[in-house]
C-alpha cells in the first residue's frame, strides 16, 4: 500500500506545479466516492512521471489490495478500491501527518516547540521560538505540514481548486501569529515566480 500512496503523493506535486496551465483539461486527480467503492483517477502525466512500466504500476496496486486498475485511453489510470481500503489509505496518510508533526520538533528544527492541527488537517499551528525561527531555515518544515494537509484533503475527495490548508506560525511565548502559509496557493505562487 505504501507504493500506491507514494504514487499518489508524487501526483499532487505534479498537479500543483501544472495548475497554472488553465488551457489543459482535467489535469487534476479525480476522486469519486460511491456507496461501497472509491475510484481515484491519476492523469497520464503523473503516471509517466513515475518512470515505471504501466503493467508494473498496475501489478503493485493490485498486490496492495486495489480491486482493479483501469488503463484509460488518455493514458490516465483509475484505481478502484473498496471503501475500507480507501479508509485504510486515509488512516495511513493521517499517521504520516502526525509523524511529521512529531519529527519537526527537535534537533532538525530547533526553533519549533510544538505543532498542532485540527481533525480535518486544514489548519496547523506551529509554535516557535521567534528569534531562533526567524534566523533559521526551520520554516522549511511548514511545507511538510502544508503538503500533508493538501494530500489528505485531495485523497478524501476535495477538488484541488477547493483545497485550502493554512499553517499558522505563532510565537510560543506570546501566541502572536508571525506568519501564515496557505497551501497549495503558496506552491503555485512560487512556481509562477520562476
Amino acid at each position: 500500500m505504501k507504493k500506491v500512496i507514494w504514487l499518489f503523493t508524487i501526483s499532487l506535486l505534479l498537479v500543483a506545479c501544472s495548475e497554472g496551465n488553465s488551457d489543459e483539461e482535467n489535469n487534476g486527480i479525480n476522486v469519486e466516492k460511491g456507496k461501497n467503492q472509491v475510484e481515484i483517477t491519476l492523469p497520464a502525466d503523473i503516471i509517466e512521471a513515475e518512470e515505471k512500466d504501466m503493467d508494473e504500476i498496475i501489478a503493485d496496486a493490485e498486490e496492495n489490495g486495489i480491486d482493479e486498475v483501469v488503463k484509460n485511453q488518455d493514458g490516465s489510470l483509475t484505481y478502484k478500491m473498496p471503501k475500507e481500503k480507501h479508509e485504510e489509505m486515509m488512516e495511513q496518510l493521517e499517521e504520516q501527518i502526525k509523524n511529521i508533526m512529531e519529527t519537526i520538533r527537535g534537533e532538525k528544527y530547533p526553533s519549533i516547540q510544538k505543532a498542532e492541527t485540527d481533525e480535518s488537517f486544514t489548519e496547523f499551528t506551529v509554535k516557535v521560538d521567534k528569534g531562533s525561527f526567524e534566523n533559521s531555515l526551520d520554516g522549511l518544515s511548514v511545507v511538510q505540514l502544508g503538503m500533508g494537509g493538501v494530500y489528505y484533503q485531495l485523497f478524501n475527495g476535495t477538488k484541488l481548486e477547493e483545497i485550502e490548508v493554512k499553517v499558522f506560525i505563532e510565537n510560543n511565548e506570546t501566541n502572536e501569529v508571525i506568519d501564515i502559509f496557505v497551501f497549495p496557493k503558496v506552491l503555485m505562487e512560487t512556481e509562477n515566480r520562476k
